[in-house]
């Protein structure tokens, strides 16, 4: 038994500790605590890297034994240290081939050369690490002290600057964007240097959030209040087949913003669409039932809709593009005088665009009183209990459902927003400090 457990701890070590191979845990990393805890495993993995590398660096070729290379073998294991082979030979798995086909002093190097490689990979796997974890803070430091009030003022003080700073031409100097900011403009994975025209097409779709958007979802919600309403007064029989009718009854508008296909999210159940890339590789996406059967005999049926319905359907916004990190970062063209000022107006646009969707997702959220008058009738009606149960629960969910995505959505367009807008003024304020004496 303890050594199913030593090996299944091995086996645990050697999948945590691989990672150090591969930036793939830090990109996929949820929050700080996580790159912490893989900062600490890295960390174990070098403290017992540079043991073996201490003892081997003073051990002579006739010192070498099976038993201390088995040791020593077994550290590097666990700590996934690759051994380069020696000129001329096979590479070598371990000790089980010491005395046979690698002789000690071969030995040595490649289990030297091996560490020597692991340490060099660690410092810049650990680099990636803080430089994660500093952007991860910086990050939710600006969206929790910047608000929509203080970046119009962040804008305005931009302004005013660059009418007070002599014009300087674009390209003047090259900035060096560090990994935040490359993550943060990037668009298809690469800056397109097109800045104005990133700001416009971010701007359009987002006003297309608070036009279509809320619009429909609002409309959607009164046409799912007006059918329950419907069941005021029925009984059991009307109210059995007005259940029924159910698929039918129930919008579900797309957002006209969402016409490219998307792979990723479309099943054999849905289709999903996206919308153009944004900076920092967003898009809103869509997703919606392939084929949906509005034809109901029985109120299992209906469930069976309303769950992919309420599960599978809906519009959101994603956010979470692959993390990359520019070996040396990015350099791009430092901005013109033209270029700040157009960036400025576009990004008030943005801010209005910004107002209207904070407006709209308190506009549009349910009252307390429409919901209690729905619920009301269908507790009041003829029906039997189990089809009220049936008929409130269908109600709540949809209506839950429909609140939550607001919400939802209004709270990604918001921290994704801010961090854009703050950005864009980090870039043209370096590129003003970068172009005046």
């Amino acid at each position: 038994m303890g050594q199913i457990n030593q090996e299944l701890q091995l086996a645990a070590e050697m999948a945590a500790i691989s990672a150090v191979k591969s930036a793939e845990i830090v990109s996929l990393a949820k929050d700080t605590g996580d790159l912490d805890r893989f900062q600490g495993r890295l960390d174990d993995s070098k403290d017992r890297v540079n043991m073996v590398k201490a003892v081997l660096s003073g051990t002579e070729p006739h010192q070498v034994t099976p038993e201390l290379a088995n040791a020593m073998d077994n550290s590097l294991t666990r700590s996934n240290v690759d051994i380069p082979p020696v000129s001329g030979l096979d590479a070598v798995e371990g000790a089980e081939a010491l005395g046979r086909t690698l002789m000690p002093e071969d030995y040595l190097l490649t289990r030297l050369m091996g560490c020597e490689s692991f340490l060099g990979d660690f410092f810049r796997k650990s680099k990636e690490v803080v430089v994660r974890i500093n952007d991860g803070f910086k990050e939710a430091y600006i969206v929790f002290t910047q608000n929509h009030d203080s970046l119009v003022d962040a804008v305005d003080a931009l302004e005013r600057g660059i009418d007070a700073t002599p014009k300087f031409d674009e390209g003047r100097e090259n900035l060096l964007l560090g990994a935040r900011l490359f993550n943060l403009f990037k668009v298809n994975g690469q800056i397109s240097g097109d800045w104005t025209g990133d700001v416009s097409k971010l701007s359009r779709t987002i006003s297309a959030v608070s036009s279509n958007y809320y619009l429909n979802s609002k409309n959607n919600m009164n046409a799912a209040l007006s059918y329950f309403g419907g069941f005021a007064g029925l009984d059991q029989a009307l109210g059995l087949d007005r259940f029924l009718m159910l698929p039918s009854q129930l919008p579900s508008t797309p957002f006209k913003e969402c016409n490219k296909p998307n792979k990723d999210f479309t099943t054999g159940r849905v289709t999903a669409k996206q919308s153009v890339e944004l900076m920092g590789g967003a898009y809103f996406i869509d997703i919606r039932q392939s084929h949906p059967n509005y034809r109901m005999h029985t109120p299992e049926d209906v469930e069976q809709f309303l769950y992919i319905y309420l599960n599978e359907e809906l519009t959101g916004f994603e956010n979470s593009s692959e993390v990359i990190y520019p070996k040396l970062g990015n350099e791009v063209k430092s901005l013109s005088t033209q270029q700040i000022k157009v960036i400025a107006k576009h990004l008030k646009e943005l801010l209005k665009e910004w107002s209207k969707v904070f407006e709209a997702g308190d506009k549009y959220k349910l009252a307390d009183s429409d919901y209690n008058d729905v619920a009301k009738g269908i507790y009041e009606s003829q029906m039997d209990d189990e089809l009220k149960d049936k008929v409130l629960s269908a109600f709540s969910s949809i209506v839950r459902r429909n609140q939550i995505e607001l919400l939802t959505l209004r709270a990604a367009l918001t921290s994704y927003l801010t961090l854009v807008i703050h950005g864009l003024i980090e870039l043209s304020n370096l590129s003003v400090k970068a172009n005046t004496p």
